[in-house]
């Protein structure tokens, strides 16, 4: 119970602590904690805030190695995946949560086990693909966050998943 309290508290800290920082995800491990923690705590504004706007997008345009040609193609293609992301935002997080009833994944009792990445740089972009592995009530399960974007701050580029390990 002790542990259980101290990671809560912890994870609050780092939460709060970004939230303060206009959620400048400076690695993997913050952002998987927090998206954990916006499910933890149902808190999709938090989930909303963790995802790729068209700011952060443009900040990926700003830094990437290539030429205008390029940038432009990208820029078209970009503008319509974040509106995407974005619109579907909702139905996603509630998605999740909905999975994580059907497996039974209570989020009060769960803990991360640990958080994975894949990482992987092209033409100035960094990209991560993440598995945050949890645990609750003995049984893990794995929160999937595929091609996250590291921008000024690392953020969530696609639908997120839930299964059972």
């Amino acid at each position: 119970m002790k542990k259980q309290l101290f990671t809560f508290l912890l994870v609050l800290t780092t939460i709060s602590s970004i939230a303060q920082d206009s959620l400048k995800l400076q690695n993997i491990d913050q952002l998987g904690e927090a998206v954990f923690f916006s499910f933890q705590t149902a808190d999709l504004e938090l989930f909303e805030s963790l995802l790729l706007s068209e700011s952060k997008f443009e900040f990926i345009l700003n830094n990437l190695d290539a030429e205008d040609s390029t940038k432009q193609i990208f820029r078209k293609q970009g503008k319509g995946a974040v509106f995407h992301l974005r619109s579907q935002s909702k139905e996603n997080f509630n998605h999740v949560l909905s999975i994580s009833e059907e497996l039974n994944l209570d989020w009060e009792k769960a803990q991360i086990v640990k958080i994975l990445e894949e990482s992987r740089s092209q033409i100035g972009i960094k990209r991560s693909d993440i598995s945050i592995r949890i645990k609750s009530e003995g049984k893990t399960y794995v929160l999937f966050l595929p091609g996250c974007h590291k921008t000024d701050t690392w953020c969530v580029a696609n639908k997120v998943r839930l299964s059972k390990f």
